[in-house]
């Protein structure tokens, strides 16, 4: 926001040739006097006489614009910029049009005071001149509207009370970007012990989280840092810089916790990384979606957002801008992913802010692109730089680090916590997490799971790869229903639903799993299939259209294994006549083996039974316990 012209502006003064400046009343012969001892001063390098003479020549007379335009001058050059505000001040006073540039300097010097309202005014007089240059006045523009957001952000503060995270966490040591696990019992940080950075991680326990130790599989004698952390706690991306494996100075890697121990971090690629910096990577919930920052040139600015998407194969897709409004050209750096996929926070010094970086959240909008971002508000943002904001699933615990909170006498970065205001928040999100076995082993599989939200059934399901231990944990944000399906090659599958619109159902589940061999030994018994995503309108048979999802499971596991013939059972509850419940079960059951012969399943592979309220799985003593009793089941047939 440097004006080019003033430097000039100054030297005309001085030498006396700036055009235009002709007197609007002649200044006393003294006056005059005084102003050529002045520019004399001026000419021997001796600032502090010349000033002396230019207030002389002011004194003698008042409306002396030459001599009170190269005191003006003179004081901001020497940078007593409370001396050069009025001095300013009064050139518009003794004429008003005479040199557009003093409202532009004059702004300039209000907003470096944070004087916000006053500099708004005087920078958007300057803009409403004719024939100017049109990029000054395009930068005056601007900085009238930064006046402008911040006197309204200062007038209305957002709540604001951040928390030291854990004396367990933060030492005499700069601790910068947690990341946490779903559960929010691991986070992993960088320290910077003053001689390097490394990784440390902590978990926490009954008493609070324990004292934080180094990574050792992943730190080196160089610096790691600049990472993040899937949701369960599996998969890291980092950042190495000047690595000797690296594509440009900054590369991003990736390394996984596997059997006690993380792999050998293996550098993402020239898909992902250029030979320039790139960094700051934010991974969502599902672990598809790769956000980092980058400086690359084909940018919009210094640094901005980009992203990659992870393939069927793994590897990840060539990485290209992020789209929408979010981008500007400036900085735009340390994105963070809420667990809902739709809210991203992320620091920058291009869009309007309180200090040097700001922080920002942008949403996710229906056409895939990225919203306008929207200012976190002072005084979680102030004058200074505030960078790398994480959140927990409840989508408004945030975590950052800050050096503006520590005792003066120790100058360092650690972790804190705070609650966002309401509308910076991203949606509460829950997770289910458990095991998938064998039954017949009880050793761990490595099962697909797929979920699909049934509010919004155009969109594809979601596909989860469970390792070989069988361990898995999934993000799901609330307001929505969900069908969860397991599976394995040459088992039967598991089927789950959740109705996180119930406030009441909304928390972490435990969800440990056994399937069963389509095959089974002998000795062990076929287990039904409890099909929990197969819905019908109320007290009728009509399959609802979010139960297409489940139908179209049942249908691909009888064509994978067409040597079975199964039974579909429908189930009630006892609410009203058993004789009604009975009909009403049996014709639920025919619409499903309806549907299947309709869809390419041989009807001589089919039965249908309905047992009514018969067959209970618990009490019909409560509304949740007749839900589980209200049911389709697949039973396997010998």
């Amino acid at each position: 926001m440097q004006n080019l012209r003033f430097p000039i502006l100054l030297f005309l003064l001085i030498v006396g040739i700036l055009p235009g400046f002709s007197q609007v009343t002649a200044p006393s012969p003294k006056a005059e006097k005084y102003f050529q001892k002045a520019k004399e001063a001026i000419r021997d390098k001796k600032a502090e006489k010349a000033i002396l003479y230019y207030e002389k020549a002011v004194g003698e007379s008042p409306a002396f614009y030459e001599a009170q335009a190269q005191l003006a001058i003179l004081l901001n050059r020497l940078g007593r910029e409370d001396q050069a505000i009025p001095a300013l001040e009064k050139l518009i006073t003794i004429d008003s049009l005479r040199e557009p540039y003093v409202y532009f300097q004059l702004g300039k010097l209000r907003f470096k005071r944070e004087n916000w309202l006053p500099a708004a005014r005087v920078l958007d007089q300057f803009t409403r001149f004719d024939g100017l240059d049109q990029e000054d006045q395009k930068v005056a523009r601007s900085m009238a509207d930064l006046c402008r957001f911040r006197q309204h952000a200062l007038d209305h503060p957002v709540p604001f009370d951040p928390q030291p995270l854990s004396e367990a966490l933060n030492s005499a040591g700069d601790e910068l970007n947690p990341t946490f696990t779903a559960d929010g019992r691991t986070v992993v940080f960088t320290r910077h012990d003053g001689r390097q950075e490394d990784f440390y991680t902590s978990t926490r326990l009954e008493g609070g989280w324990q004292q934080a130790s180094p990574l050792p599989d992943l730190n080196t004698p160089d610096n790691e840092g600049a990472h993040c952390l899937s949701k369960d706690g599996r998969v890291m991306i980092f950042t190495s810089c000047n690595n000797r494996n690296g594509l440009g100075s900054c590369d991003l890697y990736e390394t996984h916790w596997w059997r006690g121990h993380w792999s050998e971090p293996i550098n993402l690629g020239p898909a992902v990384n250029s030979k320039h910096w790139d960094s700051q990577p934010t991974l969502s919930a599902d672990g598809k979606l790769l956000i980092f920052s980058s400086k690359r040139p084909v940018g919009l600015g210094g640094a901005d957002l980009w992203y990659s998407i992870r393939l069927p194969s793994g590897q990840w897709s060539v990485a290209q801008l992020l789209p929408g409004k979010i981008q500007s050209k400036g900085d735009d750096e340390t994105p963070f992913l809420h667990a809902d996929g739709q809210t991203l926070y992320f620091s920058s010094n291009g869009h309007p802010g309180m200090g040097f970086h700001d922080l920002f959240v942008s949403r996710l909008l229906p056409d895939s692109s990225w919203s306008a971002p929207e200012n976190l508000g002072y005084p979680i943002n102030t004058r200074e730089q505030e960078q790398a904001m994480t959140l927990g699933l409840d989508g408004q615990t945030a975590y950052f680090s800050s050096d503006r909170f520590t005792p003066t006498d120790r100058s360092n970065f650690d972790l804190f916590t705070f609650t966002l205001p309401p509308n910076r928040r991203g949606t509460p999100v829950t997770y289910v997490t458990g095991i998938v076995r064998s039954a017949s082993s009880r050793k761990g599989l490595p099962a697909t799971i797929a979920f699909q939200c049934l509010d919004r059934p155009e969109k594809a399901p979601l596909i989860h790869q469970v390792d070989e231990d069988g361990f898995y944990l999934i993000c799901l944000p609330a307001g929505q229903r969900y069908a969860l399906l397991i599976d394995h090659p040459q088992y039967s599958f598991f089927s789950q639903a959740f109705d996180l619109k119930d406030s009441m159902a909304f928390h972490p589940y435990q969800l440990d799993v056994d399937l069963y061999p389509v095959e089974p030994a002998h000795h062990q018994e076929r287990k039904p299939i409890v099909l929990q995503n197969i819905l019908f309108s109320s007290g009728s048979a009509e399959l609802l259209p979010e139960s297409r999802f489940e139908l179209q499971k049942v249908q691909a596991f009888l064509l994978e294994n067409p040597g079975l013939k199964v039974r579909i059972e429908g189930h009630t509850d006892n609410v009203g006549l058993p004789e009604d419940n009975l009909v009403l079960s049996t014709k639920r059951a025919n619409s499903v083996v309806r549907w299947l012969i309709d869809h390419g399943i041989d009807q001589t592979r089919l039965l249908a039974s309905g047992f009514g309220e018969t067959r209970p799985l618990v009490e019909n003593n409560t509304p949740e316990h007749r839900q589980m009793n209200r049911r389709t089941e697949l039973v396997i047939l010998p």
